[in-house]
């Protein structure tokens, strides 16, 4: 199904049609392009869905496994594995082999390689047909000029676009093959558009009206609509929402740095307005959209105000426009030029080089929102230039209102950045308290004594020196106090009591995400031991247990502190005990009636029971010349291991009416990390089986964890030495 994508905004369009200071003529115009542009809306939507599924069938059948032929050409001849093992691998080896080869075959096919691209520039003959176009060849490739002028124009910008492509990213034309481009001009009878018709991959421009028009001479118009084509070529975000904002953010981005480079502007002097050839004198505007500062474009009587925002305060779920595409936009774009300004140059240098690279990392989904894009953006940064280049974009983004991943200030992310190596648990949980975001709940007049009393007499295992005052005691306090589930001491009001409950429901939110990026933060680090013990913190702060306690049973519904005592007093400490007790041993040691204990158990059988092997198969040796990895001590060996992850429940284990996720932690006996994992306990169904290579010394004890997040008591660990 074909898609168009225009230039002129729908909004804009209905702002036309229905103003009173427009001529009947004039509003019948508009309304019948805003049909068109309804009418195609659907098919766009159509089309990206189409393309994200063949991208989807294509990467299931590209030969990409994640075990490198090399290792499974290892293993399968290694005298350190079974027989059982050798031959699976040899059987794995041959079929990745086989469908590398297919793959490639079919890749091959039909796509004889061109050297450059070729325009041609068709009259459409002011028709509105789309099966009519794309009209008369007036112009092909290496044709003198013709006396049309929107026929010179739209050569020329369209051989703007493509070579800065080529010359800035090294991309051939809008597919990297050099396909060809064709454009069609002179559509429509004053039409007051412009749009990349995906069906027939072509260019059409209409002749324009009483208000805008001169589309084929704006070179931004069009490097923003062949952009779609390569946005298609590269991460093909869906048309819909966020992602369909950032469809058309990116378009804008590499329209405005085309532009740019034609009247060579540095990010500092540019006006950064996308289409302002295109408004005509008299009109109460400057351009289509300012990035500078989203919603400033125009202000007409006959236009409406530009609704474009520029910050997520602004940002409110619509249905019009696909989810306001057009509007959202403008939130990005705003990051874009605050990043290009701050680097300095020339826009393309740095802020276009990072985009682009972001476009192709791969690390994009066709749903991808401005937050996950913007996560991108900066690791991309970090990667292709160094730290300051990234904090430049994270403030442009912190800008607009978009805090990465985390939804964490900078102060916060700088405290968490500044903690020890192999941190404990103590300092794990005191280092998230002291979060910028635990500010806003200081502790009031009302709830000193509660506080005092948590500290100096219940018992938990980290009281604080002096009286609880600041706001991170609150939060360090009431979390210690929780996972005692010992309840708040009688020292507080009910009125009070009733807003320190609501107050903890969005506590134990923020905590979440602070811990989860301490953990990120710890493992990019590669310290393993303090990513193991910030794990082990988040997951008892999100059961509310302490892991490693016989509170652990607390978490089974059913049991509170008095029943606790009674298995704890049977030597029953763990719900994995628990899960292996008899019914009726359940019920007698609980004083229960039938069906009690059959009920318990039914209940204990969706816990999860998790097991793990880790061996150590051969040495690992490069692919490329057998040189060992320049960046390892000397003293260190790679080695091929084989890790097996399972659970031993009959049926998927569901805690809590949710399939949990589990993560595994290797780390060396000096704690640093070695490998990490994520994965839902689905992934392990009939065992998961992973060969991975790990850097340790020969005779090293490495050790390996692994646990269910948010639950308590599914920790196994394993010790091998290397």
């Amino acid at each position: 199904m074909p898609y168009r994508c225009y230039i002129v905004p729908p909004h804009l369009l209905k702002a036309i049609s229905e103003s009173s200071h427009n001529s009947d003529s004039i509003r019948r115009a508009a309304l019948a392009a805003l049909g068109s542009h309804q009418a195609f809306a659907a098919k766009r939507k159509n089309h990206i869905e189409q393309v994200i599924q063949s991208r989807r069938s294509s990467r299931a059948q590209q030969a990409s496994p994640f075990v490198p032929t090399h290792v499974l050409r290892h293993v399968s001849h290694s005298e350190h594995v079974t027989q059982e093992v050798r031959a699976n691998a040899a059987k794995t080896l041959e079929h990745d082999l086989a469908l590398t080869a297919e793959t490639q075959l079919a890749a091959d096919v039909g796509k004889p390689p061109k050297e450059a691209p070729r325009r041609s520039i068709y009259d459409a003959g002011h028709t509105t047909s789309e099966r009519r176009l794309p009209g008369k060849l007036v112009r092909a490739e290496g044709d003198k000029e013709t006396n049309d002028k929107a026929v010179n124009e739209a050569y020329d910008n369209v051989g703007t676009v493509l070579d800065f492509y080529k010359d800035t990213f090294k991309w051939n034309s809008i597919d990297n093959m050099n396909m060809d481009v064709m454009s069609s001009v002179h559509f429509g009878e004053q039409y007051e558009n412009a749009f990349w018709d995906s069906e027939e991959r072509q260019m059409v421009f209409g002749d324009g009206g009483e208000f805008l028009s001169n589309f084929a001479g704006c070179v931004d118009v069009i490097g923003h609509e062949l952009t779609h084509a390569v946005t298609e070529h590269t991460s093909a975000f869906s048309y819909q929402g966020q992602p369909g904002a950032l469809n058309e953010h990116i378009s804008d981005v590499f329209g405005i740095m085309i532009k740019q480079k034609v009247q060579d502007e540095k990010a500092e002097d540019a006006d950064w307005l996308i289409g302002e050839d295109c408004i005509l004198p008299g009109v109460k505007g400057v351009a289509l959209r300012n990035m500078k500062a989203p919603g400033t474009a125009y202000d007409d009587p006959r236009f409406g105000k530009d609704p474009q925002v520029g910050n997520m305060k602004d940002y409110v779920e619509m249905y019009e426009d696909n989810g306001g595409v057009h509007i959202y936009s403008g939130i990005p774009n705003k990051a874009f030029y605050l990043a290009a300004k701050a680097f300095g140059g020339y826009s393309w240098e740095k802020a276009g080089q990072i985009w682009w690279q972001t476009l192709r990392s791969g690390k994009l989904s066709e749903n991808s929102t401005f937050l996950q894009f913007a996560d991108a953006t900066v690791n991309i940064a970090k990667k292709e230039f160094d730290d300051d280049v990234a904090k430049t974009v994270r403030k442009a983004w912190d800008d607009v209102g978009i805090r990465l991943r985390y939804q964490l200030s900078l102060p916060t992310l700088r405290s968490l950045s500044a903690i020890d190596k192999a941190p404990d648990r103590r300092k794990v949980l005191q280092t998230a308290c002291l979060a910028a975001e635990f500010r806003s709940f200081p502790i009031s007049q009302a709830e000193k004594n509660l506080f005092r009393e948590i500290n100096d007499h219940t018992g938990i295992p980290y009281p604080i020196t002096g009286p609880a005052t600041e706001p991170w005691h609150k939060v360090f306090l009431l979390i210690q106090i929780d996972l005692l589930r010992g309840g708040w001491p009688n020292k507080i009001s009910a009125n009070g009591r009733k807003e320190l409950m609501r107050e903890s429901a969005r506590i134990y939110t923020v905590m979440d995400r602070v811990l989860r990026c301490l953990a990120d933060i710890l493992g990019e680090r590669e310290d393993g031991r303090g990513v193991t013990v910030t794990l082990d913190v988040l997951r008892s702060v999100n059961a509310k247990v302490w892991e490693g306690t016989e509170m652990e049973l607390l978490q089974v519904e059913g049991i509170g502190a008095a029943k606790m005592k009674r298995l704890t007093d049977a030597n029953i400490k763990t719900i994995k005990q628990l899960a292996g007790l008899e019914f009726y041993h359940i019920e007698r040691l609980l004083s229960r009636n039938p069906p009690f204990g059959h009920q318990m158990l039914n209940q204990l059988s969706g816990f999860p029971l998790l097991h793990m092997q880790v061996s150590v198969i051969s040495n690992y040796t490069p692919a490329q010349n057998g040189n060992q990895d320049a960046s390892m001590p000397v003293f260190r060996q790679s080695w091929v291991t084989r890790v097996v992850l399972g659970y031993s429940n009959d049926t998927l284990p569901t805690w809590c009416k949710r399939s949990p996720w589990a993560t595994l932690v290797i780390e060396g006996d000096d704690g640093r990390l070695l490998w990490f994992w994520r994965g839902n306990v689905k992934r392990m169904e009939s065992t998961k089986v992973m060969f991975v290579r790990l850097d340790a010394k020969k005779g090293e004890s490495i050790k390996a964890t692994l646990a269910c997040e948010g639950i308590v008591g599914t920790l196994v660990r394993f010790t091998l030495t290397v």
